[in-house]
């Protein structure tokens, strides 16, 4: 257990179980001995091998049977991860040793293995952040109505819904969702070249091979080996970054929102949360600044995988190794954040009282552009523009509240009647089309179907 991502004490913080069992040492195992078993019943179908060494090799093809240490082990001396699992292998399957791995090469049986753990991970990923998708959808259709400060530069801005905020998450996710989907057919293929791709020791029936053993395993069949063309890895890895990025934005914004002086949001409460070890008044937004701290590390495994993609000639272990460490922890901690995103999401604490009591924190002065549009028919927005400016700032020099100030003031009151003033000052009619986008970000199919 030589990192949090597998010691006993920290690996659900980067991890879940789910992800974990996916690229474990006895998964990958399986999926290579998955692979080995394919290629082997695809053969004897083609008459390439005979069906009974075919069905041999299929009985050896059961991970749970092979000690793990032992091979490590060979792997070690041997430094090579597939020759003593093809010896293994070889040594169960009796009489039919001398047509396994037939015709096959290393980076064959260990990336199409990939491939099948990678299927595996984007199932459980995928679930989750639809999941998360409709939890942001509740959210906005909920409170599409909901008065909200909106806030730019860290600064109040003018008034906006929480559906509205909650909609840009939904849109977000919701993008992010269809390009995994566009990205199966991409990224999910087997790889079936022999030693430089040429797949020249499966002799006349090796395009059928080829075909076959992608068929058998529920895997896409790519013209050609991608032994050195690791664009779908650097696809996958990408698309995880955009995805770290969707849920960092998110999980900031709530630690935001949850501060004390703001309080309009709070991540769901956990049996046995403990916001602090001395200071027992601590409802810190735990989960989500974890979200945000498997972001960063999602963005740091991607950009490894996306400068690794100059791979030479017809195969490069230098460069291809480096997939063998990164890719897993990619998914893993991928797949958490989403998982934490999806919890957060599915029980955040909204506070609409909150929200409405910071819109009158400025005094009114959120609502300054609603008076300057105002007043523009009368004076011209550069000058009501350069008049709110001046009052703006005499509200703050005099600490009495903007709306007040703005209302007394007699070169507003000569162009606007007390009740035109009063009605541009409420923030809560200017809202312009937050619910209806909140609406159309809720109810727009576009994004729905699967590519």
């Amino acid at each position: 257990m030589s990192t949090t991502l597998d010691d006993e004490l920290l690996r659900d913080f980067f991890g879940s179980e789910e992800q974990r069992r996916i690229f474990d040492a006895r998964a990958r195992l399986q999926a290579w001995l998955d692979v080995e078993r394919a290629l082997a019943d695809t053969q004897a179908e083609l008459g390439v091998i005979p069906a009974d060494a075919a069905a041999r090799i299929a009985t050896a093809c059961d991970a749970s049977g092979y000690d793990l240490e032992e091979l490590r082990a060979e792997i070690n001396a041997s430094q090579h991860p597939i020759v003593p699992v093809v010896h293994a292998l070889e040594n169960r399957a009796g009489e039919a040793k001398r047509f396994v791995h037939f015709g096959a090469t290393t980076q064959d049986i260990m990336d199409t293995g990939q491939s099948l753990q990678l299927r595996a991970s984007l199932d459980a990923l995928e679930r989750d952040l639809a999941a998360a998708v409709e939890a942001a959808r509740t959210l906005a259709r909920a409170h599409r109505d909901t008065p909200q400060a909106g806030r730019t530069h860290g600064q109040h801005a003018v008034p906006i819904t929480f559906g509205l905020k909650a909609a840009t998450w939904l849109d977000e996710l919701r993008r992010t969702a269809q390009r995994l989907r566009e990205l199966r057919p991409r990224l999910l293929v087997a790889q079936v070249g022999g030693a430089a791709g040429t797949l020249a020791a499966y002799g006349e029936r090796a395009l059928e091979v080829k075909r076959g053993v992608a068929a058998r395993l529920g895997l896409g069949d790519p013209a050609v080996p991608w032994h050195a063309t690791r664009d779908r890895i650097a696809e996958l890895s990408a698309l995880a970054s955009l995805l770290a990025g969707a849920a960092q934005r998110i999980g900031a914004e709530i630690v935001h929102l949850q501060s004390t002086e703001l309080g309009e949001l709070a991540e769901p409460l956990q049996r046995g949360h403990i916001g602090s070890s001395t200071m027992p008044q601590k409802r810190n937004p735990h989960a989500s600044e974890a979200i945000v701290a498997k972001a960063r590390i999602v963005h740091g495994l991607a950009a490894t995988l996306l400068g690794n993609g100059s791979h030479r000639h017809e195969r490069d272990m230098a460069a291809w190794a480096v997939e063998w460490l990164v890719v897993p922890q990619l998914m893993i901690v991928t797949g958490a954040m989403v998982s934490d995103l999806r919890q957060v999401l599915d029980g955040l604490v909204v506070r609409p009282d909150r929200m409405r009591g910071n819109l009158d924190l400025t005094g009114g002065q959120i609502v300054a552009e609603s008076l300057m549009m105002a007043l523009d028919e009368a004076i011209g927005r550069d000058r009501a523009h350069h008049l709110l400016i001046e009052l703006t700032r005499a509200a703050d020099e005099s600490t009495r509240p903007f709306a007040e100030v703005a209302a007394n003031d007699p070169r507003v009151a000569e162009h606007l009647s007390a009740d035109r003033i009063a009605a541009a000052l409420d923030p809560t009619r200017y809202l312009g089309a937050s619910s209806a986008l909140a609406d159309a970000a809720v109810t727009d199919p576009s994004l729905e179907a699967g590519p």
